[in-house]
């Protein structure tokens, strides 16, 4: 049986320092490696996407995918914030409403089967404070670890899988670059956790 799997994400999800490909490219060459026809992978991510912004697209970009499972990646943007944190991009309540609405959609169709999650990961604060490239937006791991609960407690409420990277992530796995993106480690780190629950659960 066909299954479509589609990937909605940011930068961690599509575009990132590693030579090997991202965890999503890593996903995809492991099951055309397995020879598994029957499971096709669109990653549908965008670099400095946020949950505002794939509400935006969501419906017109997977209504046409027809996907059985669809996942979410949506890492740190949302919880960035410009010069405090009184000034999130995205406040913690809306996030929260735009996951919901995200659900909301995604379960009107018949042919979607799983909804998946992946949790947010750790920064190194000393790096991204600000910023380097944006100068007034900073990151921390209060707020991260903020959001992530928002993302299990909704994962609970709706009886979804919320598959964990806040303790799995650390330091080392982050690209020197920028310390906000994964290196080759970090990517293999997700793929692996991810494949482990695609397979534990028959999904894939």
């Amino acid at each position: 049986m066909e299954k479509t799997i589609c990937v909605f994400g940011d930068s961690v999800a599509r575009w990132a320092y590693d030579e090997l490909g991202w965890w999503v490219a890593r996903l995809r060459k492991d099951i055309e490696d397995s020879e598994n026809y029957d499971v096709f992978i669109y990653n549908q991510s965008i670099p400095w996407d946020n949950s505002k912004k794939l509400l935006k697209r969501f419906q017109a970009e997977y209504g046409p995918r027809t996907p059985q499972i669809i996942i979410f990646a949506i890492w740190k943007n949302d919880s960035q914030y410009v010069w405090t944190k009184n000034n999130p991009i995205i406040s913690i309540e809306q996030f929260q409403n735009n996951l919901e609405e995200l659900i909301s959609q995604a379960i009107k169709f018949d042919f979607v089967e799983n909804i998946i999650f992946v949790g947010l990961a750790q920064v190194n604060e000393s790096k991204v404070s600000p910023i380097p490239w944006l100068t007034n937006t900073f990151a921390d791991n209060d707020n991260i670890t903020k959001y992530d609960l928002v993302i299990r407690d909704i994962c609970n409420k709706f009886g979804l899988p919320y598959i964990e990277l806040i303790n799995l992530i650390n330091e080392k796995d982050l690209d020197e670059e920028d310390w906000l993106h994964l290196n080759s480690q970090g990517h293999n780190k997700i793929f692996m956790k991810v494949k482990e629950y695609l397979a534990e659960s028959w999904i894939v």
